[in-house]
């Protein structure tokens, strides 16, 4: 196949190349092969061979909380976005802490609720008893984010509807998700509900 010129060969792999899926945060479709990053909420425990995540899921076997793509560059803005707002804020130490936050910093205990980033590729698997799938090829290491961030994240519910638990079934008012509430067992608002 010819073309006439840049244009038409760079339109045609602009739509072969073009998926269903799309950026979280502005909407645009991704592409295969293009950088994203996937942003997953997860409950993490210490295994022998280092973290193991589990996705939360509901009583039917959803995901709780749907998992979001998000463009280099869109995620890039977000991430600095959270960095500048935890800069003058101390992080949340934990001596039970398995995890580290690396957007404040702040620990995570084993069975909470986190966000894993990773970073990836989208690519085409022929195999498939559907015919070709889109698959996440994950790169490199991932990294965790609080449930603090996360709520800094979604403050407007745009990727959760702003109804993240900090456990599954633990619901705790927004100064209960920053202070830790559940850890302690009580709550200054008495907000927290289903021990």
């Amino acid at each position: 196949m010819e073309y006439d010129d840049d244009d038409d060969k760079y339109e045609l792999e602009h739509l072969l190349t073009k998926t269903e899926i799309q950026c979280a945060s502005c909407q645009n479709g991704i592409h295969l092969t293009e950088e994203v990053f996937l942003v997953r909420l997860v409950q993490a425990q210490a295994a022998r061979e280092g973290l193991e995540h589990y996705d939360v899921l509901d009583d039917y076997g959803n995901y709780q909380y749907e998992p979001h793509f998000f463009e280099f560059s869109c995620w890039e803005e977000l991430q600095e976005e959270l960095r500048d707002m935890h800069e003058d804020i101390p992080s949340v130490e934990d001596q039970l802490a398995i995890i580290e936050c690396d957007i404040c910093g702040s620990g995570v205990r084993a069975w909470e609720v986190v966000g894993i980033i990773q970073f990836g590729e989208l690519h085409c698997s022929p195999r498939s008893p559907n015919g070709p799938s889109i698959n996440f090829q994950p790169m490199g290491r991932c990294q965790h984010m609080c449930i603090g961030c996360l709520y800094h994240m979604d403050k407007d519910g745009e990727y959760w509807n702003s109804e993240l638990e900090p456990v599954p079934g633990q619901k705790v008012c927004i100064n209960g998700i920053y202070e830790r509430c559940w850890r302690k067992e009580n709550c200054d608002d008495n907000c927290c509900s289903g021990r």
